[in-house]
């Protein structure tokens, strides 16, 4: 058990119950031996140790030795101070290792308090790991990432750690550096452009003018009913919306997660439907009245897609309700990293569209069929299965992930394309630590300067040009 001394002594009161093993600061001998190992800096003709030391440097050996000689002098007592915590004596041994002479850290005009000399010393580790590493690892595990804008991702996450108040990089969280309303509009514009044009697409055998129409004329209710529903599930938290399921499907019964489901994945269904109904049958009546349709219609046109709105929903929450019975827990100890929850839960969703898609498409087709004659019910079925089962996947974490990380943070520059790989890189090189499923960066004073370091950069008037 570890304690700060303060939170313990409260914790404990006057009688302690047990002696505290306390960690003290490191010594130049303790640290002596880890900065001398494998280093290799060369001499860069005369640094003066705050004007009073003029010889040749040798590397850690001779700073070692000024720090020893010259206590009372400033610059070494900055530096000795500074060298005192591991995560410094760390970050120095990784900037200075090889290539550069730790004598520079002695110059008192540049670094002239401690706080100079960390921040130094944190700012160049990034730069580092990312200039040094590549050359030490299998070519099949090289990444061409740039030392800048590794940096400028990196910040823009520490940033998003800082404002949640938390050290965990959770990847089905990462969408949410955004705010809500960005969120809404870009789901909603995804959604609807690529629903519309798959509900389009689907009905080609109508021609082409047809086709462009059903996607004009889908788009936007699709766009708008996801993107609003976006908002309501994340405000509401409805079902544990974006959070990452703890289920894999298995091909075997299980009653039990039917009854625990039941009700909260219909009810769910239910004010999903009932959204889509109302925003969507709102937009077909508005665009029936743009068209010189009598109110009649009009409100048919509404009641309509309210009450299928309310159907479909139904029928996808009881649908959602019966996979339960093809889940089961995910152990723990089975989530050894964030890429095996993220790959866990992209086939958990899948599956739960599929199921959608099909039975859902299924009963809507025959129900045109009925009314309409085959060819439409064909086209109707496909386009609208795909439809009602990609719109669900958008209101989970993974259709969130894909949606937000995948595709719009990239193009905005915030993130790389490959947020997964960018993410096992930095963890490789040392700059971030893996704990369960999820990263963080390995010491909570790296987060803070990067995040620092990036708001300065944001603020400045060329901030919006260097991505």
């Amino acid at each position: 058990m570890t304690s700060r001394p303060a939170e313990l002594e409260a914790a404990l009161g006057n009688d302690p119950l047990f002696a505290g093993i306390e960690l003290t600061d490191l010594t130049l001998d303790d640290s002596a031996g880890y900065l001398l190992h494998d280093t290799c800096t060369h001499p860069s003709g005369t640094a003066p140790c705050n004007g009073a030391h003029t010889t040749a440097p040798t590397g850690w050996g001779d700073v070692l030795n000024r720090l020893r000689h010259h206590p009372d002098d400033l610059a070494c007592a900055n530096l000795a101070a500074v060298l005192t915590t591991p995560l410094m004596v760390t970050l120095a041994h990784t900037v200075y290792k090889s290539g550069r002479d730790p004598v520079e850290l002695l110059e008192i005009d540049e670094f002239g308090t401690q706080g100079d000399l960390e921040d130094h010393l944190l700012d160049n580790f990034i730069p580092t790991a990312y200039d040094r590493f590549l050359s030490n690892r299998p070519i099949a595990k090289r990444r061409p990432w740039d030392a800048g804008r590794a940096c400028h991702w990196l910040g823009h996450l520490a940033t998003h750690l800082k404002k949640l108040d938390t050290h965990d990089i959770e990847w089905w969280r990462l969408g949410t550096t955004m705010s809500l309303p960005s969120r809404m509009l870009v789901s909603g514009v995804a959604s609807g452009l690529v629903l519309g044009t798959i509900v389009g697409l689907v009905d080609l055998m109508g021609g082409p003018r047809a086709a462009f129409r059903e996607m004009l004329l889908n788009a936007p209710g699709i766009g708008l009913t996801l993107g609003l529903l976006h908002g309501f599930a994340s405000k509401l938290k409805a079902g544990g919306a974006f959070e990452p399921s703890r289920m894999h499907i298995r091909i075997r019964g299980g009653t039990r997660r039917v009854k625990e489901s039941f009700l909260p994945r219909v009810r769910g269904g239910l004010a999903g439907g009932l959204v889509f109904g109302f925003v969507y049958g709102l937009e077909t009546a508005v665009l029936a009245g743009l068209l010189a349709y009598p109110w009649t219609a009009m409100a048919l046109q509404f009641a309509n897609w309210l009450v299928t709105g309310l159907i479909l929903g139904l029928a996808a929450g009881l649908i959602l309700a019966l996979i339960a019975g093809l889940e089961a827990v995910i152990e723990t100890k089975s989530s050894v990293s964030p890429s095996d929850l993220l790959n866990t839960n992209r086939t958990t969703v899948l599956a739960q569209v599929l199921a959608v898609a099909v039975v859902l498409g299924l009963g809507y087709g025959i129900v045109i069929t009925l009314v309409n004659g085959f060819a439409l019910g064909v086209t109707s079925g496909l386009g609208g299965g795909l439809a009602m089962g990609l719109g669900l996947s958008t209101l989970t974490a993974w259709g969130r992930w894909v949606v937000l990380v995948r595709i719009w943070l990239p193009l905005t520059g915030r993130l790389p394309r490959e947020v997964n790989a960018f993410l096992d890189d930095a963890y490789e090189r040392g700059v971030l630590r893996q704990v369960g499923a999820v990263y963080q960066f390995r010491h909570v004073r790296l987060r803070d300067r990067l995040a620092e370091v990036y708001e300065q950069h944001e603020r400045s008037p060329a901030g919006g040009t260097a991505r």
